[in-house]
């Protein structure tokens, strides 16, 4: 696990590691030509531009949000005002979308840092979920540009892999918010709990336990007899539904039970 950080640390780290990751997005978008830009994502129905304004339209976005939350008036935006922004970010020409981009996450991450520790840990951003910590966005707002980039990626290199740096930091914010990612019609009559031995940065024993209808995934002292041994990188994308299982099972980036990793595949909506 690491020596532990303190919260600032935290932010700078999350900072530095989201900034690469918009730096890598840029460096690839900007050999695209107009044809390139407009190709498919491994997001269904999204072109690589929508998945880049996406992001540049979310992080200045949120950094709305969590200013409003501090100053004492909360800002929520609809999906037709999320729908309205995306669409005048997507009509910048691409060099100007990647600077848009590029200076929103570092603008976002450098108002975090002027931030007290109370104000980061403090519930006080009213989201989906309910009200969020403005820590708990930073580690959201690194989460995005890492599965998107691998979204960008993942149609022309099959073999694409998130950074391992960013799955690391972001595997137990991802393990916490896993059952949010389930299908409901994957889970129905399902009563399992499945183990897994992670490697590398940010692994250990996971446990996946699977009934009523519902996930959930957690640390655990000991995988035991695992059923699946994965890289951390590759548990982070099967819980976000990114992952071509069978391609995965072949080529060992998934190596145990197969009928398992089947079956958490469709649990995560994976393909």
């Amino acid at each position: 696990m690491g020596q532990e950080r303190s919260v600032h640390e935290t932010v700078a780290t999350l900072g530095a590691a989201a900034r690469r990751e918009v730096t890598a997005i840029a460096r690839h978008v900007r050999g695209l030509d107009d044809a390139g830009w407009d190709s498919a994502s491994w997001c269904e129905g999204w072109t690589i531009r929508e998945v880049v304004a996406h992001l540049a339209e979310g992080v200045d976005r949120f950094t709305q949000q969590v200013r409003g939350a501090l100053a004492g008036h909360p800002i929520e935006f609809s999906m037709a005002e999320r729908d309205a922004r995306r669409q005048v970010v997507k009509a910048l020409p691409p060099p100007e979308l990647i600077n848009e981009l590029k200076r929103r996450t570092g603008a976002f991450y450098e108002y975090l840092e002027t931030l007290s520790t109370d104000q980061l840990t403090a519930a006080t951003v009213p989201m989906a979920a309910g009200l969020t910590p403005p820590l708990s966005i930073a580690y959201l707002r690194l989460q995005e540009p890492a599965i998107h980039r691998w979204d960008i990626l993942a149609p022309t290199t099959p073999d694409a892999t998130l950074d391992p740096e960013s799955a690391a930091l972001l595997i137990d914010y991802v393990l916490g918010n896993a059952a949010r990612q389930t299908r409901p019609e994957a889970l129905a009559g399902l009563d399992a709990t499945y183990r897994l031995r992670v490697e590398g940065p940010g692994g250990g024993a996971v446990a996946i336990s699977c009934r009523e209808g519902k996930a959930t995934a957690s640390r655990v002292d000991d995988a035991g007899t695992a059923d699946l041994t994965l890289p951390t990188e590759a548990l982070v994308r099967l819980l976000w539904g990114r992952m071509a299982i069978e391609r995965a099972l072949a080529q060992g980036v998934l190596r145990g039970d197969a009928t398992a990793a089947r079956t958490l595949g469709r649990v995560f909506g994976n393909r």
